[in-house]
């Protein structure tokens, strides 16, 4: 199911809340690449188990949201 705006952020708060609960640490991993190299890279696919097409990749372009600057300190 795809995420409405505001749910990734929600998400990732929720995962903040319960890290500070349980008295964990917690760390975001927010690999990169440009919009050309995604497409690139699947388009490349061929034969493996991955449901990547293009068009998740337009849908997923569609909501993602960009980390806070809290979130940012947070990256490995």
């Amino acid at each position: 199911a795809a995420l409405r705006t505001g749910e990734p952020a929600r998400a990732r708060d929720d995962f903040r809340r319960l890290a500070a609960r349980l008295a964990v640490p917690i760390a975001i991993i927010a690999p990169s690449a440009t919009v050309e190299e995604l497409r690139r890279r699947i388009s490349a696919r061929q034969g493996d188990a991955s449901e990547a097409t293009l068009a998740v990749l337009k849908k997923q372009l569609e909501w993602i949201e960009p980390l806070t600057a809290e979130e940012i300190t947070l990256c490995g």
